[in-house]
């Protein structure tokens, strides 16, 4: 068909890097092309080789044996295409997160908003960048007047792209690096530039994707507070030397296709075993070790946005399949034959649009709510403050009672009876659960809770309180209905 001769086209004029103008100018590329494709399949190595100027040459190669076959007919419409063709999305963590974030600039450079071009989110950055590098150069910084005409789309391409995944300083200093490294011959120096220059990218990603790092920011924060709270279902004795638990929460959520997600990051813990030939250690793989709540923290917004991604996948190709439509994907990369590349089109924009119309950040605020319920925190507070004083004189009672100082278990313990006793069906039972006065009962009484937390210094002591989850970032004014018009989210 017409249209699967342009998808032909346009498929072999993305092989060959000339994927970012408007769709006419790539079949227009390839048109001008025909004599190098008619070479390249007729006579692959003793032609001209054109085929291995492309960035994917094989592919290419391929392709302009389809097109050569299709070409010698009196109506290439009619050839039978059996090569997958690919549609590849705009940075697809940034179209996931710039549809949470409601960020309309953000969403347009990442080709979700309508436009006659299609958009490079990579360029626009460097654009950003060399904005704010030409301001502090105005006002006499050496170094910005140094880096302001070097900086070029493939100077901040991998850091753009792995930011939203939680790319480190360090490790983005070192992706810029390796740029600057073919501008500068002192590696030092280049080294100092890129540790300069990182700021101002992460800086200008910010501020283009505003909304989305908020939500970035916030799904840290739920990491955090989740990985480091206390389980009232765990057994006390767990606690070591009565104060010091061992955080046991991992950050399970289920995603839009109702699959169940945890992250496995977990404390390796090992035990040293001496031979007479040498020490080994030996680590239990069925053991139940304390999170680690440092990689819970890391992972868990590059992870919740894969598992959105997954999600889309997933859903793209059932569609596919249910209307008949072979499909294949690799990572942000979706395929199947030219005639149907239309049809997959939709199906890819309907499948968004069905993914982001639920305010996703507002379900698993929810789900987060359901699945930590009864769960623990660890806050220090003011020590001079009326509730601290509550505290140290309901403690003070409850050591006389047992004869010994409380600890962190004595509490929980308390605790869990407590909820055991207001969850039961007996109304005796509910009635002794609200005359049960603990530290985390005080604290449910206090208001908001996490006001009351302070930096840890000799001024506050350690209390228990329910695991409160940060407040949802406010959402920006992008509408994801707007995808549906939008030719180049994929293409």
């Amino acid at each position: 068909g017409p249209n699967g001769l342009k998808w032909l086209k346009v498929h072999l004029s993305n092989l060959f890097g000339f994927d970012k103008a408007p769709l006419d100018e790539r079949v227009a590329f390839t048109e001008q092309h025909f004599e190098d494709i008619k070479d390249s399949a007729e006579n692959p190595l003793g032609g001209k080789g054109w085929w291995k100027k492309a960035d994917k040459p094989w592919q290419a190669l391929a392709t302009c044996f389809e097109l050569n076959e299709a070409l010698k007919l009196e109506d290439p419409e009619y050839f039978i295409s059996h090569q997958p063709i690919h549609q590849d999305g705009t940075c697809n963590g940034l179209q996931h997160y710039a549809a949470l974030g409601g960020d309309i600039e953000g969403a347009t450079q990442v080709n979700l908003v309508p436009s006659d071009r299609p958009q490079d989110v990579y360029s626009h950055v460097a654009k950003l960048v060399i904005e704010r590098l030409e301001k502090a150069a105005a006002k006499g910084d050496e170094t910005a007047m140094l880096l302001k005409d070097k900086i070029k789309r493939k100077v901040v391409k991998q850091t753009v792209m792995t930011n939203v995944y939680g790319v480190t300083y360090i490790g983005a200093t070192q992706q810029i690096d390796k740029q600057l490294s073919n501008v500068f011959d002192d590696h030092k120096q280049s080294y100092e530039l890129s540790k300069y220059l990182t700021k101002h990218v992460f800086a200008s990603v910010r501020e283009l994707f505003e909304g989305a790092h908020l939500i970035q920011d916030w799904l840290g924060e739920c990491a955090k507070r989740i990985s480091k709270s206390i389980r009232l279902d765990v057994d006390e004795r767990s606690f070591k030397n009565g104060n010091k638990p061992d955080f046991m929460s991992s950050v399970i959520w289920t995603t839009p296709l109702g699959l169940p997600i945890v992250q496995p990051y977990r404390e390796n813990s090992k035990k040293q075993v001496a031979t007479n030939l040498q020490t080994v250690f030996i680590s239990d793989p069925f053991a139940v070790n304390p999170v680690n709540a440092r990689r819970q923290k890391a992972g868990f917004p590059p992870n919740f946005i894969h598992s959105l991604d997954a999600s889309h996948m997933l859903l793209s190709a059932m569609k596919c399949g249910e209307n008949g439509l072979d499909f294949a994907a690799v990572h942000d990369s979706y395929w199947t034959h030219a005639c149907d590349v239309d049809k997959m089109n939709v199906f890819l924009r309907e499948q968004f649009i069905k993914l982001h119309e639920v305010d996703l950040i507002e379900r698993l605020r929810n789900e987060f709510d359901e699945r930590y319920r009864n769960y623990l925190q660890i806050l220090r507070i003011e020590k001079k403050s009326e509730l601290a004083e509550e505290i140290v004189a309901l403690r003070k009672r409850l050591s006389q009672e047992l004869g010994r100082p409380i600890t962190l278990a004595d509490e929980i313990y308390m605790e869990k009876k407590r909820v055991q006793l207001l969850e039961s069906e007996n109304s005796e039972d509910i009635s002794k659960g609200k005359k049960m006065i603990t530290t985390v009962s005080l604290l449910e009484k206090a208001g908001d809770i996490m006001k009351l937390e302070k930096k840890s210094d000799s001024s506050c002591i350690m209390v228990l309180a329910p695991l409160v989850l940060p407040e949802i970032p406010p959402k920006g004014e992008f509408d994801v209905m707007e995808l549906k018009n939008s030719k180049y989210f994929f293409s």
